[in-house]
């Protein structure tokens, strides 16, 4: 390996000598994804094979060693380099430690994601150029906007940026199919549990103690989430969903949004979610079967529909309470 990494470091010194040599233009070197091979080794628990390739004699530290030297004599006039995983550059960073990182500088913000002005602009294009009925303009833009905005990188009080590659797979899919997909997150996203336990050192032996970690408590959040989850995989062809939407009176727990172009369009249910340790559920000395709506309960709900009725004037609202009473059940209130 040794002898190849030589190999590879040997042409690009050669590339870089003749650009001193004949006064060539400078070079920009532009390196997109530079821990994609760790990603797939990561995914693969691939460790030694990871370990070889970022070891002293791979061909990666010359590589960057080499590119940092041009930099210093002028033959390369910059380099760019993106990627996502911080582990692959820690390993690296004798070989380059040159570098600035602009993620987190507040000049650069906007470009790791679209403002709301760009999402936009995007959406007044799509609706123009491909003649789609604007009747759904509202309904897709808060749907956008309640899945794909909200990362903050650097001000947490600035302005909040859409995730640039699943607001595409939704346009993309929306372009195509003139509706809004049933998986509003490309499922080849998704996160394994391999990059968490590289990132963070876990060892792979304790891999059980993370979903132990996770159950050990159970609280109002741990049901609503779950429940989110099921309804999302099973009934997101008639539905969207908006968790924590705010409004003028707070912020709802769940609510079902039906697709416009579904059957259920213009519905739009609303969830809450109370729940009770076994402690506190024996205060109220009943059964389960014998517990009432409360009535604070119900009013919070009933100011959440009032300020979703303004928003939403045509849509069908229906409001449920479901209450939780530690690990012995739950009891559904409808206030329709």
């Amino acid at each position: 390996m040794l002898k190849n990494s030589l190999h590879f470091s040997e042409n690009l010194n050669t590339i870089l000598s003749s650009i001193r040599k004949h006064r060539l233009p400078q070079l920009y070197v532009i390196i997109d994804e530079y821990d994609n091979f760790a990603n797939q080794l990561v995914l693969s628990h691939k460790t030694e094979l990871y370990e070889a390739l970022t070891g002293d004699d791979s061909f990666l530290k010359p590589f960057f060693k080499t590119l940092k030297e041009g930099r210093k004599n002028g033959s390369i006039a910059n380099v760019f380099i993106t990627g996502v995983l911080p582990i692959t550059w820690d390993d690296l960073a004798s070989g380059f430690n040159i570098a600035d990182f602009l993620t987190l500088d507040p000049d650069f913000e906007c470009m790791l994601g679209f403002t709301q002005s760009e999402v936009d602009q995007l959406l007044d294009d799509i609706y123009h150029d491909y003649d789609i009925d604007p009747g759904s303009r509202k309904e897709v833009g808060t749907v956008i906007k309640n899945h794909y905005n909200g990362y903050h990188f650097v001000d947490p009080s600035g302005e909040a940026l859409y995730n640039s590659t699943i607001l595409m797979f939704f346009l993309k899919w929306f372009i195509k199919k003139r509706e809004i997909p049933e998986n509003l997150t490309d499922l080849n996203l998704r996160t394994d549990l391999s990059w968490v336990k590289r990132i963070t050192g876990k060892n792979p032996e304790k891999t059980k103690e993370v979903p132990e970690a996770i159950f050990s408590k159970v609280n109002e959040n741990f049901y609503r989430t779950t429940f989110f989850e099921l309804c999302s995989r099973h009934i997101s062809k008639w539905f969207t969903w908006n968790m924590e939407r705010s409004y003028p009176k707070g912020l709802t727990d769940l609510e079902f949004v039906g697709k416009y172009n579904e059957k259920f369009a213009n519905l739009r249910m609303v969830i809450e979610f109370k729940y009770f340790s076994n402690a506190k559920f024996k205060a109220f000395k009943c059964k389960m079967d014998d517990f009432q709506m409360q009535e604070n309960d119900a009013k919070q709900l009933k100011q959440y529909i009032d300020d979703i009725q303004k928003e939403w004037p045509k849509a069908t609202i229906e409001p449920y309470l479901i209450y939780y009473f530690g690990n012995q059940g739950f009891k559904v209130f409808s206030m329709v």
